[in-house]
């Protein structure tokens, strides 16, 4: 029997549930080991790295760090979002199309918003903007070496 929009039944809030919390409590952990990483890896750096390219490595691999620590960060963020959304009795519906989002995706990755169909819009959207933003670019580039000759 559904418990609200979604169409989902108790049993499988309850699942997708306990697989948010245990995917929140996994990206707590990972994200205070990095944290605690990048301090100690700070903490060295400090003492002076011994050549440049010693200093290189490290900035690259704090940059890198760095990245990692961020996603972790966006990911936590939408777990949460996730649980929120539980709370409020708006998980499982699509934030476009308001329309339910299956359990199999939910059962793949609970923390989504979207369904299928609005992912590969959005997806699709974002690779035409990427196209017509390359396009501009090397339309712009072209004038130029048209201006200069």
């Amino acid at each position: 029997m559904p418990i609200n929009a979604s169409g989902l039944n108790q049993k499988e809030i309850k699942e997708l549930k306990s697989a948010l919390e245990k995917k929140l409590s996994a990206l707590t952990e990972e994200i205070a080991l990095l944290e605690s990483e990048i301090k100690e890896e700070g903490a060295s750096a400090e003492q002076g790295a011994p050549d440049e390219f010693d200093r290189s490595s490290y900035e690259e691999g704090m940059q890198r760090s760095q990245i990692l620590l961020d996603g972790k960060y966006q990911l936590r963020n939408e777990v949460m979002a996730a649980l929120e959304r539980m709370k409020e009795g708006e998980y499982g519906v699509c934030e476009i199309s308001e329309e339910p989002i299956g359990f199999k995706r939910l059962k793949a990755q609970p923390w989504t918003r979207f369904s299928i169909e609005a992912q590969k819009d959005l997806e699709n959207n974002r690779k035409i903007r990427s196209m017509t933003r390359g396009f501009a670019a090397s339309a712009a580039d072209e004038g130029e070496e048209s201006a200069e000759d």
